[in-house]
């Protein structure tokens, strides 16, 4: 099954491994998985957190391996963040008015 924008609900990292040939290139919804590009950015904005977790292809995951807070409104954008060498999905946590979003 084809979910929008790569992404799978319910946080099932093993569907999303399945669905290996969709990238996601829009906002992350949170807790659910996207497949990413081997180069990516991040644009982060609004205030509250965004928890980062990663997975691989194997279907482990490494929680928590980047979290960012931001307290003021207005953008802040991290170019090509490295959460892994063998990385190929992300799980956003997102609190507040934060938004999330692979570029």
């Amino acid at each position: 099954m084809t979910y929008l924008n790569g992404e799978v609900p319910d946080g099932d990292l093993d569907t999303v491994l399945a669905n290996r040939g969709v990238v996601s290139l829009a906002p992350m919804k949170s807790g659910n998985w996207v497949r990413v590009p081997g180069l990516f950015r991040l644009r982060l904005s609004g205030t509250g957190t965004v928890t980062i977790d990663a997975g691989n292809s194997a279907g482990e995951i490494t929680e928590a391996v980047e979290v960012y807070t931001m307290t003021a409104e207005g953008d802040a954008r991290i170019d090509f963040p490295f959460f892994g060498t063998d990385v190929t999905h992300l799980r956003a946590t997102i609190t507040g008015t934060a938004h999330c979003e692979v570029m």
